[in-house]
Formats: C-alpha cells, sequence, structure tokens
C-alpha cells in the first residue's frame, strides 16, 4: 500500500535521477574517470532499482543468481525449476544473456515499465541477437517461486567486459542477491569485493556453497560463514551442495536442491515475508546511496576547480596585458619617437614653460600656425600615436594568448579542451580590428571637441587652433598623465603633458578639459576590454556551461537522506506490528 513516507521517497528518486543524469565531468582530472563510473552506475540502480522500487512497492522480488565462473549457477537454476532455462556447458562464458524465471501469475510485473527498463525482452529460447548482453531472456515457468523473479546473471568474473559489467548492474537492481560459490574458490578476491558491496547496501543475500568434496562440508562451511561474518555478512540461508553426478539433462539431484528450493518456495508463500526483505533492502541502499553520493560530490567538486583555475588562467593574462597597455597610457610610453621629436620642435625646453602661463593665447596661435602650416606635422604626430598605441595592444594582447594557452597545456584538463589545437595565437583579424577601434576612438574625440568647441566663447579660440591639431593635443595630455588628470601635472617629456593641458584649458576652460580627457581615456579602455575579449573568447568558448552541481548533488544527498528516514520509521512501525 503507498503511504506518504512512499510518495516522498518516490519524489526523491526522481530527483536523484534527474540530479545523476545532469551530472557531467567535460573535463580531465585525477579522479575524473572514477566519477564517471560513479555517475553511470548511479543512474543505472535508481533507473533499474530505486524508482521501480518506489513506484511499485508491491512488485515481486528481483533475486540475482551470481557468482564466479564455473561455480554452476545455470546448473543450479536449471536443477531448481527442473528444465533448461538457462545454458550451462564447459564453454566460458556461458551465461552470455541473462535469463528472467518467474510465474505466469506474475506476468504484469515484469514488463520493462516495472523491472529493468533499459533490458529489452526476448522469448527463451530464441536466436540470439548479436547483442546478448542488452537483452534479457524471459521464461515462465510453473516451477518459479511466486512473487519472485530469479535472473540468472552474467558471470562476476567473466572474460567479458561486457558480460562482468552487466552482473554487477544486475546485483544493483535486487532485493536479494543469491550467491553461488564452490568449495575450491569461496575465497577468491572477486566475489569477496561484490559481496562487499552487499554489506555496503545491507541487501539481503543467500549463499549456496557448490561442489563441496565429500566429508568436507561442514568445516568449509564453517569457515565461508566466518569470512562472511568479517565482512558483516548475515545470510538469509547457507546451504552446501556436494559434488554429485548430474543427470542426462545436465541437472543435480532433485534433493541436491531441496533446502534451497523448500527455502524458496516458503518465501514465495509468504508476502509479508517478501515485503520485509524488500523494505529492509531498500532501506540499506538507501543509506549506501550517501557514500555513494558524496564520493560523486567530491569529483564534481575537482571539476568545478579544474574549471575555476581554467577561467582563472584567463583571466589573469587579460588582466595583465590590459594593466601593462593602460600602464603604458599613463607613463609616457606612447609619447616616445616621432611623437616626441615633432613636439619637442614645437615646444622645445625652459623658455616655454617660463612665458607659459602670461601667453597661453600666444601658444595656442603658434601652436596652431605650426601644424596648419604644415598639415602633415600634425598628421606624422597623428600617426605615431596610432602606430604606438597600436603596437603596444597587438604585442601584450598576444602575450596574454600565449600566457593563457601555455597554463591550459600545463594543466590535464586545459590540455582536454585544447584538444591538440593551437589557441596561442591572435585572431587572424585581430590587428584589423585594433586598428578600426584606435581610428573610431580618434574620430570619437574630433566629434567630441566639436560639440565642445561649439559655444560662442570657445568657437574663434578652437577655430584658431583647429580640430586636428586639438585632437591631437587632447590626445597628448591622455597619454601622458599619471594616474588621470588630478595628476596631470606629472608631465613627461619636458612638460608634454603641462604644455598641452594649458592650451586646452584657455580655449574650453579646466572643467571641460578635465571632463573630455576622461571621457577619451574611458572611452579608449574600453575599446581595449572589448579587443582583449575578442582574442580571449577562444578559450573561454570551450570552457563548458556548467551549473552548481556541487550544490545541486549536496541538496539532493538531504532529500534523499530524509526520504530514507521515513522510510526506515516505517519500516520499525511494521515490525513492531503496525502493518497495514
Amino acid at each position: 500500500m503507498d503511504t506518504p513516507e512512499h510518495a516522498s521517497f518516490l519524489t526523491a528518486c526522481e530527483g536523484l535521477e534527474y540530479a545523476l543524469n545532469r551530472v557531467d565531468f567535460p573535463v580531465e582530472t585525477r579522479n575524473v574517470a572514477s566519477g564517471r563510473l560513479m555517475r553511470d552506475r548511479l543512474i543505472g540502480q535508481v533507473r533499474d532499482y530505486f524508482l521501480p522500487r518506489a513506484r511499485h512497492l508491491e512488485s515481486p522480488l528481483t533475486m540475482v543468481v551470481g557468482g564466479s565462473t564455473g561455480a554452476g549457477k545455470s546448473t543450479l537454476v536449471n536443477s531448481l525449476m527442473r528444465a533448461s532455462v538457462s545454458a550451462s556447458g564447459v564453454v566460458r562464458p556461458t551465461t552470455r544473456r541473462p535469463v528472467l524465471v518467474h510465474r505466469a501469475e506474475d506476468t504484469a510485473w515484469m514488463g520493462p515499465d516495472r523491472l529493468l527498463p533499459h533490458m529489452p525482452r526476448v522469448e527463451h529460447g530464441s536466436t540470439k541477437s548479436g547483442n546478448d548482453d542488452q537483452e534479457l531472456e524471459v521464461c515462465v515457468s510453473d516451477a518459479a517461486p511466486g512473487g519472485i523473479a530469479l535472473i540468472d546473471a552474467p558471470d562476476l568474473d567473466s572474460v567479458s567486459d561486457d558480460n562482468r559489467r552487466l552482473s554487477r548492474q544486475l546485483l544493483e537492481a535486487a532485493d536479494v542477491w543469491l550467491f553461488v560459490t564452490t568449495a575450491n574458490r569461496y575465497a577468491d578476491a572477486v566475489p569477496w569485493a561484490v559481496l562487499e558491496r552487499a554489506a555496503e547496501r545491507r541487501i539481503a543475500v543467500a549463499v549456496v556453497l557448490n561442489r563441496v568434496p565429500a566429508g568436507g562440508g561442514a568445516e568449509i562451511l564453517a569457515d565461508l560463514r566466518r569470512l562472511l561474518a568479517e565482512k558483516g555478512l548475515h545470510p538469509t540461508l547457507t546451504v552446501s551442495i556436494s559434488e554429485q553426478e548430474r543427470d542426462e539433462r545436465g541437472m543435480l539431484p532433485e534433493s541436491a536442491v531441496e533446502g534451497l528450493r523448500s527455502w524458496l518456495d516458503a518465501l514465495g508463500r509468504d508476502a509479508e515475508a517478501r515485503a520485509d526483505i524488500a523494505a529492509s533492502s531498500l532501506a540499506g541502499a538507501v543509506d549506501a546511496l550517501d557514500a555513494d553520493l558524496a564520493a560523486l560530490q567530491e569529483t564534481v567538486r575537482e571539476q568545478h576547480e579544474a574549471l575555476e583555475q581554467l577561467e582563472h588562467d584567463v583571466v589573469a593574462a587579460q588582466e595583465a596585458a590590459r594593466k601593462n597597455i593602460v600602464d603604458s597610457m599613463s607613463d609616457g610610453a606612447l609619447l616616445r619617437g616621432e611623437v616626441l621629436t615633432r613636439w619637442q620642435e614645437f615646444v622645445g625646453t625652459g623658455e616655454w614653460f617660463r612665458r607659459l602661463e602670461n601667453g597661453v593665447g600666444r601658444v595656442r596661435d603658434k601652436l596652431g600656425n605650426y601644424l596648419r602650416g604644415n598639415p602633415r606635422r600634425a598628421e606624422r604626430i597623428e600617426s605615431e600615436l596610432e602606430s604606438g598605441l597600436f603596437r603596444v595592444i597587438v604585442e601584450e594582447t598576444a602575450t596574454a594568448v600565449e600566457d593563457a594557452h601555455r597554463a591550459w597545456y600545463r594543466d590535464p584538463a586545459g590540455r582536454g579542451l585544447l584538444d591538440g589545437d593551437d589557441l596561442g595565437h591572435l585572431p587572424s583579424d585581430f590587428s584589423d580590428r585594433t586598428q578600426e577601434e584606435i581610428r573610431a576612438w580618434q574620430q570619437g574625440i574630433m566629434t567630441m571637441m566639436s560639440t565642445e568647441g561649439a559655444g560662442k566663447r570657445q568657437r574663434a579660440r578652437f577655430l584658431s587652433m583647429g580640430l586636428n591639431t586639438a585632437a591631437v593635443v587632447l590626445m597628448i595630455v591622455v597619454f601622458s598623465a599619471t594616474g588621470g588628470l588630478t595628476g596631470i601635472e606629472v608631465g613627461i617629456a619636458g612638460g608634454t603633458g603641462v604644455v598641452g593641458l594649458k592650451l586646452l584649458e584657455a580655449i574650453f576652460g579646466e572643467d571641460a578639459v578635465r571632463r573630455m580627457a576622461e571621457q577619451a581615456r574611458s572611452d579608449l579602455v574600453k575599446r581595449i576590454d572589448e579587443l582583449l575579449d575578442e582574442a580571449m573568447e577562444a578559450f573561454r568558448a570551450r570552457l563548458p556551461e556548467t551549473e552548481d552541481a556541487v550544490r545541486v548533488i549536496a541538496e539532493t544527498r538531504q532529500r534523499m537522506a530524509a526520504a530514507g528516514r521515513e522510510l526506515r520509521s516505517r519500516e520499525r512501525h511494521v515490525k513492531k506490528g503496525g502493518r497495514e
């Protein structure tokens, strides 16, 4: 019967499935392989076990027969059913396609909507399709115990990777494990690694010790029970079957499997016992799930941190380039060569500063006449400013992409995202884009100054200097300022910035010059940022868009833990006599 606790558990399981399907491992990190395996295993367990059991609590028990190669699983199943339902023999692996055996009255529960939804069904005895490991062979038998889906799984240590994977997948989907081993292999490592998983899940386990030599059953069985107890396993049933002849159909005598048969029949008749086993196994699986989700959460956190580091590498390289470019705009680095030569031809040294305060108007007019008299002088200064700025932007940006590429290549996570590509070079159109932005910036300065010089008071003074001349002077002011206009008095090259500042103030006024210089500088920095963004986009485009998967898994863990507590509380209530 459905209860609020079960409804809550179903909701939590659906949320878990949704969360797991959103977990991705896009970069190579130390634990990525184990993380992917854990995620895939959990997705399979939720799909094959948690959701079917949460949706159909009253469905038959899923009992998976598992064991090592040659343990005699298929022979045991055939002997219990008194029919050849599962292939057996000396060729390995014998069980290539898992076999589901159930009674006819339980057929409605055995469809893919309620049991192992990922496995298509094929009829018993049908021709092999070549995709055997993905198919579930279904055999309906009157000899099957009622209320139980008995599945003969591939060998745990099969020579086939697919078979080994499938055997563990089926065991994760089980309510009960029927573990079959032999007298000479019961201590093998592979099956015990699987049994440790059974202990973690607190799943119901029944153990069959097969092929026991005459006279040695009691001693070997006692040792097997000791090993099981050391692993925290207390099987519901432990039986031994002695080594004996098989009949012409390859089956053991009925007497050899009588103890196991009686237990299965009794379980098939006892609906309450089956419900208790299902509830107990489910609660144990939920408890074990938390440790699995914790491990998955840490691996996802590792991915998140790796991606953050890769983003940091890009940001650090870009910020270093930006700082160097902006610094070059403030320390006079751009006022060299032709710019400084041409400017000093006009400004000179010494005498200019002694006469500047008393003769700004004459200086302005002389500069205007000087540059208008030979327009190429202004053009050469402007061109030299443009070339210097272009060179700094391109060189620093090239260094940034090289540094980012180098940092990514040193990191396995980044190297995986690079995928053999060389991102350590500028985009093919970067030079053209840089020139476009510089010229657009220069044009913006002239537009701004035209607007600012349109007033009646400034118009005559502005026209006497000329637009191009004024624009060149403002560029010089911008590039000679250390720390912006507030530190404008710290000029370079014999007072270059001071002269330019005083000339412009004589035309536009101190506040207007300050405003124009700040706007010109801000516009240039904005354009530089856009160019840097474009250059680094090749890296950012490879960074996958990820949500906060660590938080999602943490919240999912909390919901599953709460649902598990409700289930266990319900289970205790039932055991105390409150069964509905």
